[in-house]
């Protein structure tokens, strides 16, 4: 696979193009095992966590690559997506420990199996 992205507007708006060439490796398959992908997309932060993207896909699979369409594909996909930013060390609480023979205490936020 080849890959190369470039933002237009710094964090606003890319371009991107993907070439995916592969094949079908399992025992038993013989032939007509070979898929091909180029695509070529564009994606718009609308805000922070909200991309549109939109691309064109031209597929090319034999019976019996890896692919899941079946004889290919040529089209427009377009796509909404979101992303959700939160902390895991914001919603697990501390919680001290005095280790058994030392007078040390100590703080951490890793997560907890035991919180005796």
């Amino acid at each position: 696979m080849l890959e190369a992205q470039q933002y237009v507007l710094p964090n606003k708006l890319f371009v991107a193009v993907r070439y995916t060439n592969s094949s079908n490796d399992t025992d038993g398959i013989n032939g007509e095992d070979t898929l091909k992908r180029n695509q070529l997309g564009a994606g718009f932060w609308i805000n922070e966590r909200t991309l549109r993207k939109a691309e064109f896909d031209d597929q090319d699979e034999e019976a019996n690559s890896g692919g899941q369409v079946g004889g290919g594909f040529d089209g427009f996909i377009t796509e909404i997506s979101t992303r959700y930013l939160f902390s895991l060390t914001d919603r697990i609480p501390r919680y001290s420990a005095i280790s058994e023979g030392c007078d040390r205490t100590s703080q951490t936020t890793d997560f907890l199996i035991d919180q005796r």
